[in-house]
C-alpha cells in the first residue's frame, strides 16, 4: 500500500521467512487490492470533482436570473470549478491506470 515496486516487496517477504512462491502469490494479491483502492479513490475524485464543475455553472444561473454577477464572488466559484476539472482529470488517470499512481493509497 506504500508505493513499494514489487520486486522491493518480494525480496522484503523472503528475508522475512517466505518462499519464492508465497512472496510472490502474496505480492500480487496486494498489489491488485492496492490497484483497487487506487481505483475507488479515482472515481471518488470523479464525483467530488463533477460537483465541483457544477458550482460556477449554478452560480452563473443564479447571479443572471438575480441581474448582477458579483465579480470575486463569481472568480471564487470558476476556482472551484477548475479545481474540479483538475480533480475529474487525475480520477480519471487513478481509474485507467492505477499503477501509475506513486506513494502510500491513504495519501490519494
Amino acid at each position: 500500500m506504500w508505493g513499494d515496486s514489487q520486486d522491493a516487496v518480494t525480496k522484503y517477504l523472503m528475508i522475512q521467512g517466505f518462499s519464492h512462491q508465497e512472496a510472490l502469490s502474496l505480492v500480487q494479491s496486494i498489489f491488485r487490492e492496492r490497484a483497487a483502492a487506487v481505483r475507488a479513490n479515482g472515481i471518488r475524485k470523479i464525483f467530488t470533482g463533477s460537483g465541483m464543475i457544477c458550482v460556477p455553472i449554478i452560480a452563473l444561473i443564479v447571479f443572471l436570473s438575480i441581474g448582477v454577477i458579483p465579480l470575486k464572488i463569481f472568480a471564487i466559484t470558476v476556482m472551484i470549478g477548475l479545481y474540479g476539472v483538475w480533480l475529474v482529470i487525475n480520477g480519471i488517470l487513478m481509474v485507467v491506470a492505477p499503477k501509475s499512481e506513486q506513494g502510500d493509497v491513504a495519501d490519494q
